[in-house]
């Protein structure tokens, strides 16, 4: 007598997996950035510093030349714009290089660290699931009766009975009877 427990062994393994990936991710986040990734945002916020003084020399070269009526007016709006959008860069870069320093936020490991609880319980879960497919009985039987026949699910409340079977060893009672009674 055995039951199918493939399926639960695989929802208990894919449970285990969340479980890691879910608790690694956590550890990742409580480390920070790693100095190599702060180095490349230190280097991407430099990028933006050079590129935006590159735009403002040509920004200046551009305003000399449209006094001079050498250059339109439609070029001389777009050195402007590409200041702008210069500035918008750096800034960008100030702020995720601040962001990294700084670390995750209390939210962020709360909501990580609830991440991690919940796939806990999906373990738990899972070993619960894949625990309930086994018979137990209190001590050695003999099956005389099947309730579920091959394929059948078994999950009543309280747990319903999916066989019935008979002890095979002596059980020994002791009962007082009175003279009266014998």
């Amino acid at each position: 007598f055995s039951f199918e427990d493939e399926d639960f062994l695989l929802a208990l393994q894919v449970a285990d997996a969340a479980f890691s990936t879910a608790q690694k991710q956590f550890d990742e986040l409580k480390a920070g950035m790693r100095k190599e990734e702060i180095e490349r945002l230190e280097a991407l916020k430099k990028q933006a510093q050079t590129f935006l003084s590159q735009v403002r020399n040509d920004k200046n070269r551009a305003e000399r030349l449209f006094s001079q009526q050498a250059i339109p007016a439609a070029e001389w709006e777009t050195m402007g714009f590409k200041e702008q959008m210069a500035q918008e860069q750096l800034l960008a870069a100030l702020a995720t290089l601040k962001a990294a320093k700084a670390g995750p936020t209390a939210e962020q490991l709360a909501v990580s660290s609830a991440l991690v609880n919940q796939a806990r319980v999906a373990v738990q879960q899972a070993k619960k699931r894949l625990d309930d497919c086994q018979v137990r009985v209190p001590r050695k039987c003999k099956v005389v009766a099947h309730f579920k026949n091959v394929g059948e699910i078994a999950l009543g409340q309280p747990r319903e009975p999916v066989i019935k079977g008979v002890s095979l060893d002596p059980i020994k009672i002791r009962f007082h009877v009175g003279e009266t009674q014998v």
